[in-house]
């Protein structure tokens, strides 16, 4: 999404600036810093609007599933579940979005269709303001 707003900088020292402080800023819209969940319900969804933050979650379920089964096994129901149900509920395993949650496949056709606006967003935008001399 970004890369359709670098199109508009003339120079490479403004677009150095707005990548610094934009990685500064996506680390807590992707979660990174602090889990989504621990935010807000409308902060949780304007940060589940950009894909980069579902995909991090796709990732995170991904990575992540078979060591909290080994926890979940571990334990041998000594806590009945409720350990792994916490740490899934803390640090986002699902978008919450307008009240409501995705799950991975919705969140998968979500951010590849995000993806591929972007992509031809940008093809346009730079076909019509870069023309060939």
């Amino acid at each position: 999404i970004f890369m359709i707003i670098v199109l508009f900088f003339k120079t490479v020292s403004a677009c150095e600036a707005f990548f610094g402080i934009l990685s500064a800023a996506s680390g807590f819209v992707i979660g990174a810093y602090i889990p989504i969940s621990q935010f807000s319900d409308g902060v949780q969804t304007v940060c589940n609007l950009f894909p980069a933050s579902q995909i991090t979650i796709i990732l995170r379920n991904i990575l992540l599933e078979g060591l909290l089964e080994h926890i979940n096994t571990s334990l041998s129901g000594v806590d009945q579940g409720m350990l792994v149900v916490s740490l899934k509920e803390y640090f986002s395993f699902q978008a919450k979005l307008f009240n409501g949650y995705l799950d991975i496949n919705k969140m998968l056709e979500y951010s590849l269709g995000v993806i591929l606006f972007c992509i031809v967003a940008q093809i346009m935008i730079y076909s019509g303001s870069y023309k060939k001399n």
